[in-house]
């Protein structure tokens, strides 16, 4: 009898471990992301399918805004996504399914977030997903023709990081250091917190690099 009542304590005090874990990485995610989560998920499967990159997705936007909708950034970065006007109306050209522009709604943001991500990813090489969304990611923060630019030059276009990623494609210093983080901060740092959520891009535990830029 004392053998399982012991077991059971143990089994108890193990779940509770576990639940307490989930919860803290759960406590680190913004309150407006929790908001949000069943609308990013809706958006994010619709348009790259069930193992869409949703914890990606939302690592993303943290990056950009903290989750913030009503956030606008000293160069002109309007809402969730922090797009720019000229991003804007390029995304209501591309999708008029969006409706009128409104990049401080955070559901027109969401899904503007998701379909503009995927128009990027369309445009770029990578050998697997974690390459691929590494120029892609490049691409939504400094502009698309600099990771292309990049692979054109890249004795191998299809690597993105520790190779093409340190190809300066005609960026100042200080905008190609901060766009050659940007990637490694939302696949390899804050996509972990939301591992919870879906699909990760990219082995989150092992980065393809021994340094990490900033």
């Amino acid at each position: 009898m004392n053998t399982i009542i012991k077991w059971l304590i143990m089994s108890a005090a193990v779940l509770v471990g576990s639940c307490n874990v989930s919860y803290a990485k759960q406590s680190n995610i913004p309150s407006f992301a929790l908001k949000e989560r069943a609308t990013l998920t809706r958006e994010a499967q619709f348009v790259y399918g069930i193992n869409a990159p949703i914890p990606m997705l939302a690592a993303e936007i943290e990056q950009e805004s903290g989750w913030r909708p009503n956030i606008t950034a000293s160069d002109g970065g309007m809402g969730l996504g922090q797009f720019m006007a000229g991003t804007v109306k390029q995304i209501v050209r591309s999708y008029p399914e969006l409706g009128p522009a409104n990049p401080y709604n955070p559901t027109w943001a969401i899904r503007a977030q998701s379909r503009f991500i995927k128009w990027n990813y369309t445009r770029v090489k990578g050998k697997n997903n974690c390459e691929r969304f590494g120029a892609t990611l490049k691409g939504y923060n400094a502009g698309l023709g600099y990771p292309q630019r990049a692979q054109k030059k890249s004795s191998d276009p299809y690597t993105w990081f520790t190779l093409t990623e340190n190809i300066n494609p005609g960026q100042s210093y200080k905008n190609f250091i901060y766009s050659r983080w940007y990637p490694r901060e939302i696949l390899f740092v804050r996509q972990k917190k939301y591992t919870a959520w879906g699909f990760n891009i990219c082995d989150i535990n092992h980065p393809p690099y021994d340094t990490y830029p900033r």
